[in-house]
C-alpha cells in the first residue's frame, strides 16, 4: 500500500509520517536547480523527473515493508 500525504505547508505532514511510520519518502526539499520557469518545457521535464525518482522510492519503500507513507 502507498499512502500519499497532502496538504498545505506547515500542516504537519512530515509530523505525521514520522509518528506513522519509521520509514517514509519524505517531502520534496528545495535544492535552488528548480527551472525559473522561463521554459515550460525545461521545467515540466524537471518536476517531471523530481516526482518519478520520489515514486521510485516508495515503490521501493513498499516492495521492502509493505507499506511506503
Amino acid at each position: 500500500m502507498i499512502v500519499a500525504v497532502e496538504g498545505p505547508s506547515a500542516a504537519g505532514k512530515s509530523t505525521w509520517c514520522r509518528a506513522t511510520s519509521e520509514q517514509f519518502v519524505a517531502e520534496y526539499t528545495p535544492t535552488g536547480e528548480e527551472p525559473d520557469g522561463s521554459d515550460p518545457a525545461e521545467q515540466a521535464t524537471y518536476w517531471a523527473q523530481v516526482n518519478a525518482q520520489r515514486w521510485t522510492q516508495a515503490l521501493t519503500l513498499q516492495a521492502a515493508t509493505g507499506v511506503a507513507v
